[in-house]
């Protein structure tokens, strides 16, 4: 991100917005942002772990 704007920042994935399975009532969501000091992370799918649910 060039001066903090993140529209000059590399788009990793797109969007997704969340989706509580319907009623189920109100959900709380939290949207958390770290500074990453060391540059990209690498996403690649061999490095992550399976997806658990």
């Amino acid at each position: 991100m060039v001066d903090g704007a993140p529209k000059s920042g590399d788009l990793v994935v797109e969007y997704s917005p969340p989706l509580p399975y319907q009623g189920t009532g109100f959900h709380r969501y939290v949207f958390v942002l770290y500074c990453q000091e060391k540059g990209p992370i690498d996403l690649s799918q061999e490095r992550r772990g399976p997806l658990k649910r």
